[in-house]
């Protein structure tokens, strides 16, 4: 897929639900990239 993302646009990306991308982030799936501010990115 390549490229970095906000959770919003790689949830969109993936076709899936950003609370489903929360919960693979949450079980170790995905790991996602913050920044100082807190926001993920994948």
């Amino acid at each position: 897929m390549g490229g970095v993302y906000r959770i919003g646009e790689f949830a969109k990306r993936v076709g899936r639900s950003v609370s489903t991308v929360r919960r693979w982030e949450a079980e170790g799936r995905i790991v996602a990239r913050r920044l100082p501010s807190g926001q993920r990115y994948f």
